[in-house]
């Protein structure tokens, strides 16, 4: 008998997210540590930019950030360039 999804040894403890979120499908009132558990990983979540992308939290020097400028330009224009050109047909 293989173990699916919903066999009893996956079940996580209480402390992380998935046993908040167990918590709440069972209708159930969270427990602290399954609380703390979720209001962390919300912050995390909300820490991250648009599209679930991480912000930077640093300081770059100026020949870095010259260089991560010149590498966004390089990619948008790659980008741009493929829309212009328009659909690609089979050779």
């Amino acid at each position: 008998m293989s173990r699916g999804r919903y066999w009893p040894a996956n079940l996580q403890p209480c402390g992380t997210n998935a046993a908040y979120r167990r918590h709440l499908r069972h209708h159930e009132p969270p427990c602290r540590p399954c609380l703390d558990a979720h209001n962390q990983a919300t912050k995390q979540s909300q820490e991250r930019g648009p599209g679930g992308i991480l912000t930077f939290q640093g300081d770059l020097t100026d020949e870095e950030l010259d260089d991560f400028k010149a590498r966004w330009e390089a990619l948008q224009r790659d980008h741009t360039s493929d829309r212009r050109s328009g659909p690609r047909r089979p050779a």
